[in-house]
């Protein structure tokens, strides 16, 4: 797969960063996620967020369902270590728990075939999260428009559901709850938390 290209007037360094969602780019950008941590993307689907890490020296990880995205994922970054990038499914983690400075879960959750689904996809990623860690998702919520339906999306989590996985983790916000309407069909919220420790 060829390297993203890089729009006109963008600086050729920043090509890691094209695709990339901006919400990893400001986690990157406030020093949050740095040199040497070790990230996991979980759904990373083709690996658009994977060369921002790399290019941010993380060592990086990644597991998604499908085995095509794991494929190009891996083309993407050049990683053909098949212990790094993964198939497998959220719920049956194959890394070592407690075991990642920085947790990425981005637009997965909504997926999630109801709440009970959505709990137990939490729990596994927030498991993978070091003491002291960070916990990036971002997932369409019902949060500030409550009767969206947003055409394949599954499950939309409330903000009390959040905030319920917040407290059966002892989690820490590291942000607030910041949250985008699209057009008035969906919202994407980001969930920033720091383990305890």
């Amino acid at each position: 797969m060829a390297g993203p290209t890089v729009p006109d007037g963008v600086p050729p360094a920043w090509a890691p960063l094209v695709g990339a969602d901006i919400y990893l780019v400001d986690q990157i950008m406030r020093g949050r996620i740095r040199p040497g941590m070790r990230v996991l993307d979980v759904g990373c689907g083709d690996g658009r967020n994977l060369p921002a890490l790399l290019a941010c020296g993380c060592d990086v990880h990644a597991i998604d369902a499908q085995e095509r995205a794991v494929a190009l994922a891996r083309l993407r970054t050049g990683i053909g270590d098949p212990a790094r990038i993964v198939v497998g499914d959220i719920g049956a983690m194959p890394f070592p728990p407690a075991g990642f400075a920085v947790v990425l879960v981005n637009a997965v959750f909504h997926f999630a075939q109801d709440l009970a689904q959505f709990q137990r996809w939490a729990d596994a990623c927030w498991r993978q999260c070091a003491p002291h860690g960070l916990f990036l998702a971002r997932l369409s919520t019902r949060i500030g428009l409550p009767h969206a339906a947003p055409p394949g999306f599954t499950f939309l989590a409330e903000e009390s559901d959040l905030e319920a996985c917040e407290r059966r983790w002892l989690a820490e916000r590291a942000d607030p709850l910041k949250t985008t309407m699209v057009e008035r069909m969906r919202t994407m919220t980001t969930w920033v938390l720091r383990h305890p420790g």
